[in-house]
């Protein structure tokens, strides 16, 4: 059972700086004419990043060339060295990269903007509407039928933990 949610994190799609493509609306019509030529890194088949870019084909049409790689370093560098046109990653694990303006982050699959990133439309302002976000989350599960005494103990550690 779910004891504490710790954060969440929306996908991104972007591309390296100097790419053809300057917005999402322009790689999903080249993606949708030459339907699996457009190469999509990502951190393995199944992971949050992968579904993220999977259901956004799915939903408009557009068939990507997904790339698995062993992580997100992995992903970012195949980016940068023009193995892959595309990285569906976290949007915090591009910050560096795109503070330095090294990578261009197309849009956020998320309801609203990211606060670290106000210049990052989402999927829908992008012209995207997506169904529902897709988030990677961490949090803290606890074995089932805990007592209630020890999950209330346990709910008010971490609460002070986290306030510290």
């Amino acid at each position: 059972e779910l004891l504490q949610l710790l954060n969440q994190s929306p996908a991104a799609l972007s591309v390296k700086k100097g790419s053809q493509w300057t917005s999402l609306d322009g790689l999903m019509k080249e993606a949708k004419a030459k339907p699996g030529i457009v190469t999509v890194g990502h951190t393995g088949a199944g992971v949050a990043w992968h579904l993220s870019a999977a259901s956004l084909g799915v939903l408009h049409d557009v068939k990507f060339n997904y790339i698995p790689f062993d992580g997100g370093a992995p992903t970012r560098s195949a980016l940068l060295g023009g193995h892959v046109s595309v990285a569906a990653t976290g949007i915090d694990e591009m910050k560096d990269l795109y503070e330095a303006d090294e990578v261009k982050i197309l849009a956020v699959n998320s309801e609203s903007r990211h606060p670290a990133f106000p210049k990052v439309p989402t999927l829908a302002e992008a012209g995207y509407k997506i169904d529902a976000p897709v988030l990677d989350w961490r949090g803290l599960a606890l074995p089932k039928n805990v007592p209630a005494d020890r999950v209330k103990f346990l709910e008010k550690g971490f609460k002070k933990m986290f306030e510290d």
